[in-house]
């Protein structure tokens, strides 16, 4: 089974992701990097359980995207062909999530789940802010005192669009599609997830 999440900056994806690797995945957890056909493959896997990309602990952003220079759009792919030989729940999560991964992600699972965690402007620029201060607050006492540059602005809006686009573009090409309000909290949002993975 395939699980993909969209969602834009800060809206939950790693979270989610982290989630379903502890609480359904069994063992150790290690990286898998190997090479093939001069293509990265990395999925990070506990058990059954795959996560494409790289998970750390204690790091907010994880899965495709702080390996995307090493994949590419074509270890993506190689990575999720890979990562479902071996494992029966593969999940894929990036904000640099593409609609030429469906091809792959429809080959291998024609029923996959699709979930875009929804967060409005305000909330993702509040979500940002939160995740800046927790990372170097920079002396400032309140996360409300952090300043977004304009990139940072801009990048929020365009990825917030690309992804409710992509998910309404995508939801009808699988039975098991959802959209949750990431305002909720993780466990609601865990439950929500895991009750359409039990569905399928």
């Amino acid at each position: 089974m395939i699980v993909w999440i969209l969602g834009s900056m800060a809206s939950g994806k790693t979270t989610q992701s982290r989630m379903l690797l502890k609480n359904l995945g069994e063992g150790e957890e290690k990286v898998v990097h190997t090479v093939y056909e001069d293509r990265n493959i990395i999925y990070t896997r506990k058990g059954n359980v795959a996560v494409i990309g790289q998970m750390k602990n204690g790091v907010a952003t994880g899965g495709i995207d702080p390996v995307m220079s090493k994949l590419k759009v074509e270890g993506v792919v190689a990575s999720i062909k890979e990562a479902n030989k071996h494992c029966s729940l593969v999940v894929v999560e990036g904000a640099q999530a593409a609609a030429t991964w469906l091809p792959a992600i429809k080959e291998l699972d024609e029923n996959f789940v699709l979930v875009h965690l929804e967060l409005s402007f305000e909330n993702n620029f509040r979500r940002l802010k939160q995740r800046q201060h927790k990372k170097d607050s920079k002396g400032l006492e309140d996360w409300r005192d952090v300043e977004l540059i304009d990139n940072n602005f801009i990048s929020i809006i365009g990825k917030s669009k690309q992804y409710r686009n992509l998910f309404h573009k995508i939801k009808g090409e699988t039975v098991n599609s959802l959209q949750i309000d990431a305002t909720k909290d993780e466990e609601t949002i865990h439950k929500q997830i895991l009750s359409l993975i039990y569905e399928n």
